[in-house]
């Protein structure tokens, strides 16, 4: 009944932080839909993951989060042949990956996203958007489930 949606980054140290938080917010409140939405900024790195990540989104989005979770966990830099290894982990298919990751559909993709962001104001990651409300930087579980219940309220 309530969306949240995260734009991060791949190479974010904020974003990577604020990973444990989610899976405890996911796991406890059934009713919040949770929409990725990869935003680039920090290097060519992470433009290379965010590409390959949306590759598995497209077509294989059962692998997609497990894949998300490895890249955040990722320390230090995103090589390609990095990123498949973590890929290949998952089960995703990376011959897939290979083929589509410079893809004119990926970079449409990834465009929608830098388009959206540039459109909301949002400027660094993570930044969240639930229900009304632009929220940038890290935000602790407790605060999470005040802005949700209180988008639930607005309803």
């Amino acid at each position: 009944d309530v969306t949240v949606v995260e734009f991060f980054d791949y190479l974010c140290t904020y974003c990577k932080r604020i990973i444990p938080t989610i899976q405890k917010l996911l796991k406890q409140d059934k009713n919040v839909r949770y929409v990725f939405k990869e935003l680039p900024i920090l290097s060519p790195d992470s433009r290379l993951a965010a590409r390959a990540a949306l590759v598995v989104w497209k077509y294989q989005k059962e692998r997609y989060f497990d894949f998300h979770a490895k890249l955040m966990a990722a320390q230090g830099s995103l090589s390609e042949a990095r990123i498949l290894r973590f890929a290949e982990t998952v089960g995703a298919d990376t011959n897939l990956i290979r083929r589509e990751i410079r893809s004119v559909e990926i970079s449409a993709m990834l465009q929608r996203n830098f388009d959206l962001a540039r459109r909301l104001g949002v400027r660094g990651t993570p930044a969240f958007i639930i229900g009304d409300k632009i929220v940038p930087g890290v935000i602790d579980l407790k605060d999470f489930k005040s802005l949700i219940m209180e988008a639930r309220e607005k309803g």
